[in-house]
């Protein structure tokens, strides 16, 4: 089946391409992490085998990596695999072919390029913290909400969407580290960046929106599915400076990194 390219360029929140530093930093993530996030996720991909050949829908994976490992994972019944991500990554030209395409597009126009119950497994891996928009920490929420309800619709009704992603719970109210750390992270003067980044904040000057697990919660059930399964990922541990610093200024309770969520459609 043949999908159309959409012009990202002509919605005003469009998510932000990540920068060269970034990119070099994710490529080895993404390596690393593939054959890990398959085996995570083979208890919900299992029962899918006795469909015969599905089709898949990697957001972001534009490193190839983790649609090499699906592949393999699916050899024996076959699948037809697509990627959308606004960055083409150079490892992409070992992974292309007739069963793992590639689309650069963003994430926002995937109702647009594909038709509703289109996919039988749909995955975002480490993805929609990097889905910000220039116009404030609220929209890029609006943004994250919008694009899983266009999940929901390209997705089958037997399918499953699973999602991995840091999640950051706050002090005062449940989103208020995920506020700071967009606020902060966001802002694109030079010098603050790289305070930033020595705090080990990698998208700094770019943006991040990490949401608590309340939040993912709360758009899981308002954009239509269930969450079946969930994997609490790893807490983070700081040092004491570490954590009176965090705490102080980014208004952090928890921080879980690759938390992972295992949606179907509500009946």
């Amino acid at each position: 089946m043949q999908y159309d390219k959409c012009d990202a360029k002509s919605d005003s929140r469009s998510a932000a391409h990540i920068n060269d530093y970034q990119k070099s930093i994710y490529e080895d993530v993404e390596k690393n992490m593939a054959d890990r996030l398959v085996a995570r996720y083979s208890e919900a991909m299992e029962p899918l085998k006795r469909k015969g050949k599905i089709k898949i829908l990697d957001i972001g994976g534009a490193s190839g990596f983790f649609s090499k490992a699906l592949h393999k994972y699916f050899s024996e019944n076959g699948c037809e695999i697509v990627v959308i991500d606004n960055t083409r990554y150079d490892t992409w030209d070992e992974f292309g072919g007739e069963t793992i395409k590639f689309i650069e597009d963003s994430a926002e126009n995937i109702g647009k390029i594909f038709p509703e119950n289109t996919f039988d497994l749909i995955f975002a891996n480490r993805v929609f913290h990097h889905l910000v928009t220039a116009t404030g920490w609220k929209d890029t929420v609006r943004n994250i909400t919008d694009i899983v309800k266009q999940v929901s619709k390209v997705l089958k009704g037997d399918g499953v969407f699973c999602v991995t992603e840091h999640c950051c719970d706050g002090i005062l109210f449940d989103a208020s580290a995920s506020a700071v750390i967009y606020t902060l992270t966001s802002c694109k003067l030079p010098l603050l960046a790289r305070i930033f980044r020595r705090i080990e904040a990698k998208s700094a000057g770019v943006g991040v929106c990490y949401l608590s697990k309340k939040m993912w919660m709360t758009i899981i059930d308002n954009c239509g599915f269930m969450v079946d399964k969930i994997y609490e990922g790893h807490k983070i541990s700081w040092n004491f400076m570490k954590r009176i610093v965090y705490g102080a200024l980014l208004f952090i309770r928890r921080h879980r990194m690759d938390v992972t969520i295992i949606c179907k459609k509500k009946r």
